[in-house]
């Protein structure tokens, strides 16, 4: 009887190692697996919400930067505007039967209105010199349709010499212009 007993007991403690063996082990298992996964979510979250708060600072802070971008363009001349307005003087010139021999900004003033661009939130004004022949009466109107266009902001020279060989006079028309805001953008 003791021999049924230990036999019976241990079949009973080998039918105990086999179920926790089979069965509570990989459930155990199961669970440590759904709780890392738990806490691996739970810090996903964590980040997400991090990043859900921080995405409106971005966006301000972006859509500043994108200010101060475009407020820096608009003092800036492009060269695009600067070819659009010889290009305009050049169709002015030729629509009054002139020859544009020279356009010129100087090179001086170009270097120091980009130093001054990023000093002051003004559309800067910029020298051009305009050498044309002509006539007399072209020439005055030459000169009287650029006073009245948009990006005219003042003359400094105005000299026309007449021809020593009989042919059309030569004129020096030298004005400030301005551009972006004020001027042609």
């Amino acid at each position: 009887m003791k021999k049924l007993i230990i036999t019976y007991g241990s079949s009973l403690i080998l039918i105990i190692l086999l179920w926790f063996l089979f069965l509570i082990s990989p459930l155990r298992e199961k669970r440590k697996e759904i709780r890392s996964a738990c806490s691996e979510a739970q810090t996903r979250l964590e980040d997400i919400r991090n990043t859900m708060v921080q995405f409106p600072r971005h966006f301000t802070k972006e859509k500043a930067m994108e200010q101060e971008k475009q407020r820096l363009m608009t003092q800036l001349f492009s060269k695009d505007d600067l070819i659009r307005l010889f290009g305009d003087l050049q169709n002015i010139a030729q629509s009054h039967d002139l020859t544009i021999m020279e356009i010129t900004p100087s090179i001086e003033e170009l270097l120091q209105m980009n130093s001054r661009a990023l000093q002051d939130n003004l559309p800067q004004p910029l020298d051009i010199s305009v050498k044309l022949g002509g006539r007399f009466p072209d020439i005055g109107e030459f000169i009287n349709v650029v006073e009245n266009e948009k990006f005219y902001h003042g003359v400094n020279i105005c000299k026309i010499v007449a021809a020593s060989d009989g042919g059309y006079p030569m004129a020096e028309f030298g004005f400030k212009v301005i551009l972006g805001e004020a001027g042609i953008s």
